[in-house]
């Protein structure tokens, strides 16, 4: 293949005048120097990797080179390089294990590589495996909010009403004495009533002791109340000891200087027992003594106590 120029002429410079190149004497000589051979084998090899008639729908190579540039430069992202080829892509929903994606790898100067939906599906389950836990893990879901658990419950965190009535297993025998459980009865601020009655058999009570009782329970006194018949005036002290010690005496009493007392009433109250030896052990036994009394009939000593460790 040669180059045609036409309307132009050789230097005499130049060893010898090409195959294709008109020499006409009657126009202006143009200098083209030695380097015309070389010029002309540039053209030619270009016209030998471009073609002088491409194929498809552009007519002229011209006319291909300005629609690709149009397709690099005017900002259509949807043109790509696969494989040296410029292509326009297509949208497709739902990708499939064997699709190929185009990435540029950060870690290699942006390097336009290419890697599998299925490669991509992998890499983001490792990633997320490392956020929540596996699926297959929820198998052991109870063991795991249970004491000692991975993800074990604070009952401190929990708050409103179960929506229907449950019965946790094994939870009465968990919270009873030497239970797993066992619930502090001091915590649990439990009061009870210990009542003594005291009959006069329709005359008017004497002085004296009038029966013991032996408390089962560890406790300590809160309040005491007095109740008579009808009005009148009565003082009932109180005496403790253990059972080996027992009968109590009067110098076990607990009362200190302000046993229970009605003074010309029916009733009295007593919440503030100053100087009350108000501690009573479990086992301990309670004597009562009238010290006193006029006109009451029958009388009831109420003691309040709530249950301590």
């Amino acid at each position: 293949m040669t180059a045609d120029f036409p309307g132009s002429i050789v230097s005499y410079r130049a060893k010898a005048n090409k195959s294709g190149v008109v020499y006409d004497a009657g126009k202006p000589t143009v200098g083209f120097a030695e380097d015309f051979e070389k010029l002309e084998e540039e053209v030619v090899a270009i016209e030998t990797a471009l073609g002088t008639d491409p194929k498809g729908i552009y007519a002229t190579v011209k006319a291909w080179l300005t629609a690709l540039s149009d397709v690099v430069f005017s900002g259509n992202l949807l043109s790509k390089i696969v494989k040296g080829q410029f292509i326009t892509l297509t949208y497709k929903a739902t990708p499939v294990t064997a699709d190929v994606f185009i990435i540029e790898d950060s870690v290699d100067t942006q390097t336009k590589k290419y890697t599998y939906f299925d490669d991509i599906k992998n890499a983001l389950k490792t990633y997320f495996d490392t956020l929540y836990t596996a699926v297959a893990t929820f198998n052991d879901h109870s063991a795991r909010h249970e004491n000692g658990g991975g993800d074990e419950i604070s009952v401190a965190g929990l708050s409103g009403a179960l929506a229907d009535a449950q019965t946790p297993t094994g939870h009465e025998a968990s919270h009873t004495a030497g239970g797993s459980d066992e619930l502090d009865g001091a915590k649990l601020e439990i009061e009870k009533a210990i009542a003594f009655f005291i009959d006069g058999g329709g005359s008017a009570i004497t002085t004296g002791i009038k029966g013991a009782i032996r408390i089962p329970f560890k406790c300590e006194i809160l309040s005491v109340s007095l109740l008579g018949d009808q009005s009148g005036s009565i003082v009932v002290n109180i005496w403790k000891d253990t059972l080996a010690n027992y009968p109590p005496t009067v110098g076990d009493k607990i009362t200190d200087t302000t046993p229970p007392t009605i003074t010309t009433d029916t009733d009295s109250e007593d919440t503030t027992l100053t100087d009350w030896t108000k501690a009573i052990a479990s086992g301990d036994v309670l004597m009562f003594n009238v010290d006193s009394v006029t006109d009451i009939e029958w009388a009831s000593l109420i003691i309040k106590v709530k249950l301590v460790e």
